[in-house]
């Protein structure tokens, strides 16, 4: 007699537990669903996330060019002008690729709620001015990051040489 009751507890929990098939998003707290993967990529192009990658490129594009132009001195332009464009094709190809899996580590963290709120924000005009002075900004505040680290180290020196005199373990 306990097996049939056991076998339809199993069934009714597995049931119960088991996400719907027909289910076409997961609805969060706040009854909102799993974003669209294609908002969540354009957000990544609108906020400059993607942008990041074509740095590291540049990087990886002047290395291989010095590589491949020294294997090839008589030709170096170019050879230069091939990894520009095979860099350039390659890139092209591969980007995609990477918004789609930036986009799933996105993906958990946002409902289409967030997500509609960031696209109007990564589409507003405040974005587009803050978007073309971020280098700006990101070396003003590096200078400044920079100045509040050094007189950290220095107060805290003093304040660890200071405490160590106390204790009678300073040098």
């Amino acid at each position: 007699m306990k097996q049939p009751i056991f076998a339809f507890t199993a069934l009714f929990l597995a049931l119960c537990l088991a996400p719907l098939p027909l289910q076409a998003a997961e609805v969060d707290a706040d009854g909102a669903n799993t974003p669209d993967r294609q908002d969540v990529i354009r957000i990544l192009q609108l906020s400059g996330e993607l942008d990041n990658v074509r740095l590291i490129v540049r990087k990886m594009h002047a290395m291989a060019k010095e590589r491949y132009s020294e294997a090839n001195p008589d030709r170096a332009e170019r050879v230069a002008e091939i990894v520009q464009q095979e860099m350039q094709a390659e890139l092209n190809s591969a980007l995609p690729k990477l918004a789609d899996m930036m986009a799933e580590a996105w993906l958990p963290h946002l409902t289409q709620r967030d997500v509609n709120v960031l696209l109007q924000f990564y589409s507003s005009p405040t974005w587009t001015k803050l978007r073309g002075k971020r280098q700006e900004i990101s070396q003003e505040g590096m200078i400044l990051a920079r100045g509040w680290a050094n007189a950290f180290a220095q107060q805290a020196d003093q304040r660890i040489q200071n405490r160590l005199q106390e204790e009678g373990l300073a040098p």
